[in-house]
């Protein structure tokens, strides 16, 4: 199976050098990362950090945060897996420019300031 290319535009990667993520094609990508996780399960999918709130989102340096909840435990690990992965949106180094906070874990000290700030995704 092939990753989507349709959902991010492959870019040449530079080590050291990341690339540019504008906010409109962030916006993109956790769409569809939620649409995948609530084809998983999810019944809420919050983007949160200064991607949901809309200020201070640097193109170079900024992730995309999403918090999802409602998939069940044993399914959790294959949605996010399948939910990034078509995106391509990882760094050089092949880290996820994409941080997924599930709502289930146990001891989740900032799901309260998420459900306070987060934004639901459409």
């Amino acid at each position: 199976m092939r990753p989507n290319t349709s959902v991010s535009a492959k870019t040449k990667l530079v080590p050291g050098v990341r690339a540019r993520m504008p906010r409109t094609h962030a916006l993109r990508v956790a769409r569809h990362i939620a649409k995948v996780l609530r084809e998983h399960g999810a019944t809420k999918v919050l983007i949160f950090g200064s991607l949901g709130r809309g200020e201070g989102f640097d193109p170079d340096r900024s992730d995309i945060d999403i918090y999802h909840e409602g998939i069940p435990a044993d399914r959790v690990i294959h949605a996010e897996v399948m939910s990034t992965w078509e995106t391509g949106e990882t760094d050089e180094y092949g880290h996820r420019r994409v941080d997924l906070v599930w709502g289930g874990l146990k001891g989740l000290t900032i799901k309260k300031q998420i459900l306070a700030t987060g934004v639901p995704v459409p």
